[in-house]
């Protein structure tokens, strides 16, 4: 068993199950990956969350310009992960207490920046991959 499948408590074949149904459940929403240089201090941080519609590029759109109004420059930004998913929110939660130790806080608050996170991006592409499986 990987220690990603230890950490979050599942088998080996519930990771590899394509449409997630182990570990997603309700309505349609997505789960998303945002990649993030802030402005100040140039670190890497990571935006974990979840949106409405067939892509998160409007919540990304929101977030960069919540961050150019608190920071005045556009952010280097990508989104490294978007899915659709029949439980955006529990897939989220989970996702938010595996990375808990990890949280990070901006210098300047804006909107969406409680659910950012500061580690490897490894890390964090593992720990996205093994919670938001692929559901139709």
């Amino acid at each position: 068993m990987s220690n990603i499948a230890k950490l979050i408590g599942v088998s080996e074949n519930t990771m590899s199950n394509a449409d997630g149904a182990a570990l997603c459940g309700s309505e349609l929403t997505r789960v998303y990956l945002m990649k993030f240089e802030m402005p100040d201090t140039k670190e890497i941080v990571w935006k974990v969350g979840k949106s409405s519609g067939s892509s998160s590029l409007n919540r990304f759109m929101q977030i960069c310009r919540a961050m150019y109004i608190r920071y005045r420059v556009m952010p280097m930004a990508k989104i490294k992960r978007d899915r659709k998913s029949d439980s955006a929110y529990e897939c989220e939660a989970k996702i938010h207490k595996l990375l808990q130790n990890h949280a990070y806080m901006p210098s300047k608050k804006f909107d969406g920046c409680t659910e950012f996170f500061k580690c490897e991006e490894e890390f964090i592409i593992d720990v996205w991959e093994s919670v938001a499986i692929v559901t139709n």
